[in-house]
């Protein structure tokens, strides 16, 4: 009898994925609430789908090779398949009163087959995400008529099954697709930067880029209850660095924070082969806050945003700005205001009241009465302030040239020496009359910095461009090449003979000696394009260029993930 009663229970079998989770059995027969056994965190009713995405997308403490497993299982799943369920999802969607339609409006089929519903709940899904539309739109009468009018016979997805199941699948295959790639690649960036949200949550991100300025959202942390010292980040991004595999990562780029610095310090004694980059647009950008702590230009960029901020907030005033730049001819936008996390924002808010000036001076005069701010008539009426303004915009220009050129993706680290050269220059040469004291303080501010920054990399990209080849640099600048380029081998498990072969193909290089002999073409070639198609008898030079010109020498990219 007791036999016979267990072959009558049925029932489907368990999940495997219940292997990784504490379960304890809820009211409902078959439920069961679920702990992961690795992060901890808890479900008051699990669900396969739900557990398996927790593993493919959001654990942070499984092993790799279980990530890795069921990222295959939730990307392998089927929009197609598997849409036969959204219309029992969909039951909780309350009925339209949308007027009826005669068939013959109808100019397309009204079934469509279940590949072209997960081909639109894709394409759906990609467009709600990257253009950050609430999942709730999707409920929306006017939205659910657009998309009938646009394709009859489509039923879209409840908002809780777009944001829930749907939305982790899609993570799953483009998290593989992502894998695939670090896999397939090497010489790749890891960048890392931190963020503090409006809610005071501290959120971390690292980006992947690879030799051709891809850039991939490998990791994103929530390190708000973590202390954020050197040792701790260091941990952090041995992790990612194990993960993908050291041999591929040739360069780690991070901000100047003391913890970032000391984190970098500790990876590069773990990873040898790891090369230890510093960001260079926030490099510039100290250059540019040490400049303006001077008096003068902090004054000159209050005034300038008491300016901005009155004719914003005046609607009168702005519009007669609006109307008197037009009137003028004059292009390029309204005024700006300085935004201390926008590197280039001083600049455009110094420019923009120069460009504007006579505009403001045509709204005083016509206009007096509108302009309700005796400190904004005084300076536009000061011929003294503008001036200053003109010169505090000379000085501001070359800094904004350099750090939009430097957060540029095809940035490389030989672009970062000329930049960072030309920018010396033209702080060397700013008009010292009347400002002497100015032009001093914008020198030692430049020189402060240079004294921290470390140019030897730097320096052997700019020889191995082959648009540059040391061009400039005096003779002894060459030890320094090559005792930089010995040290990155020797990291990179050259041995001392391969070493002497490369400094061989270093001497021949900047002799001109055949294969390096080709000319290179600045419209229609990269540094990297031009090394690969050298061909040595032994590619040790090639592989130290390609190397060196892979590398990415900025975290903007980490930075652009939190404006999204």
């Amino acid at each position: 009898m007791s036999n016979e009663k267990k072959r009558n229970l049925g029932g489907r079998p368990q999940s495997e994925v219940w292997k990784h989770f504490e379960k304890t059995p809820l009211k409902s027969a078959g439920h069961f609430s679920a702990k992961c056994t690795y992060c901890t965190k808890y479900w008051p009713r699990g669900t396969p789908n739900e557990l398996e995405a927790h593993l493919a997308n959001d654990c942070k403490d499984v092993s790799e090779y279980i990530r890795s497993f069921y990222l295959g299982v939730v990307s392998a799943r089927n929009f197609g398949n598997e849409n036969a369920s959204l219309s029992n999802s969909n039951k909780k969607r309350k009925t339209q009163n949308l007027d009826q339609r005669e068939i013959t409006e109808w100019c397309e089929p009204t079934t469509l087959p279940s590949s072209k519903i997960a081909s639109i709940t894709r394409a759906l899904l990609r467009a709600f995400v990257c253009c950050g539309i609430p999942f709730s739109v999707i409920q929306n009468p006017f939205f659910i008529e657009f998309l009938n009018e646009i394709r009859p016979g489509y039923e879209p997805p409840t908002d809780e099954l777009l944001s829930g199941r749907l939305l982790s699948e899609e993570t799953s295959r483009i998290n593989k697709k992502v894998d695939v790639i670090i896999k397939n690649s090497s010489n790749l960036t890891l960048a890392l930067d931190g963020w503090t949200s409006p809610t005071g949550t501290s959120i971390y991100n690292y980006i992947i880029l690879t030799p051709d300025r891809e850039q991939y959202l490998y990791a994103l942390h929530d390190y708000s209850s973590d202390h954020h010292t050197g040792e701790f980040l260091a941990n952090g991004i041995a992790d990612v660095i194990e993960k993908i595999g050291p041999k591929k990562i040739t360069a780690l780029v991070t901000d100047n924070a003391a913890n970032c610095v000391k984190a970098r310090e500790i990876i590069s004694s773990q990873y040898p082969n790891i090369i230890n980059i510093r960001c260079i647009a926030h490099f510039v950008n100290l250059i540019t806050k040490d400049i303006m702590g001077h008096d003068f230009a902090k004054q000159t960029i209050k005034s300038c945003n008491q300016i901005a901020s009155f004719f914003k907030k005046s609607h009168t005033g702005g519009r007669l700005l609006a109307d008197a730049a037009f009137t003028l001819k004059i292009k390029g936008g309204s005024l700006k205001s300085y935004c201390e996390t926008r590197w280039t924002s001083m600049y455009e808010t110094t420019n923009s009241v120069s460009r504007l000036q006579a505009a403001l001076e045509t709204v005083l005069l016509n206009n007096p009465n509108d302009i309700t701010s005796k400190a904004v008539k005084k300076y536009i009426r000061s011929l003294e302030f503008f001036g200053n303004v003109n010169k505090l915009t000379e000085v501001l220009k070359p800094i904004k040239t350099a750090i939009t050129l430097l957060e540029s993706a095809n940035t490389n680290l030989s672009d970062c020496f000329i930049q960072l050269i030309l920018l010396a220059n033209a702080i060397k040469k700013l008009p010292s009359q009347k400002m002497m004291e100015f032009h001093q303080h914008c020198i030692k501010a430049f020189n402060k910095r240079w004294a921290n920054f470390d140019p030897k990399l730097y320096i052997l990209a700019y020889f191995l461009h082959p648009g540059y080849r040391a061009t400039g640099l005096k003779i002894e600048y060459w030890k320094i090449i090559t005792t930089t380029a010995a040290q990155i081998w020797q990291n990179n498990g050259g041995d001392k003979r391969s070493c002497d072969r490369l400094l061989a193909q270093m001497r021949n290089y900047e002799l001109r000696r055949e294969p390096y002999d080709q000319e290179f073409d600045r419209q229609l070639e990269t540094p990297m394009s031009w090394w690969l198609s050298i061909k040595d008898k032994y590619d040790h030079l090639c592989d130290l260029a390609i190397m060196i010109f892979s590398i990415t020498p900025h975290s903007a990219g980490c930075e652009r993930v939190f404006l999204l």
